[in-house]
């Protein structure tokens, strides 16, 4: 059985409103075109995505919501994810239900960027918002997931379609 976990970016988020903590920032205008229409890229090369696990970051959930919409599939909030070590993403897929055979994370950089990096053959500079990766895996359960049966299989962004020039 393969495995596969798609590792969102949060969308594009906004700096305009003042005193608001950085945990609390909501999309803006970029971040509320790119996500939905991601979520249908996405979902045009993955159609069965089981779960939905984010960070609890207000960019973050909202971004998530489009995914949730498109998939049909509850979100899991997890604080952990907040600005999280590439290896705090391992440590949520350790707790998800071993009959989830697809999954997404949504969270942050530079986290994701360095996870990117732990399995793509290509350097990738920079996970930009809102891009996602796959990876794919052949482990039996999540806990067993790594390096040694794991692969990058795909990586979109919004830059790569004409509206997201």
């Amino acid at each position: 059985m393969e495995r596969r976990i798609h590792f969102v970016r949060h969308a594009k988020s906004s700096w305009k409103e003042l005193g608001v903590s950085d945990h609390e920032r909501k999309l803006n205008k970029r971040g509320v075109r790119d996500a939905p229409k991601m979520a249908v890229e996405l979902k045009k090369n993955f159609p069965d995505i089981n779960a939905l696990v984010a960070s609890s970051a207000k960019r973050a959930l909202e971004t998530a919501e489009y995914f949730s919409n498109e998939y049909n599939i509850p979100i899991s909030k997890c604080p952990d994810l907040y600005h999280a070590e590439a290896r705090v993403y391992f440590n949520q897929l350790d707790l998800l239900n071993d009959e989830f055979v697809s999954v997404m994370m949504v969270g942050h950089n530079p986290g994701l960027t360095y996870l990117a990096n732990d399995f793509s053959k290509n350097y990738i500079d920079n996970v930009p918002t809102c891009g996602i990766f796959t990876l794919k895996s052949t482990a039996s359960e999540w806990s067993a997931v790594d390096s040694t049966n794991t692969i990058f299989e795909s990586f979109i962004y919004p830059k790569q379609f004409t509206w997201g020039e």
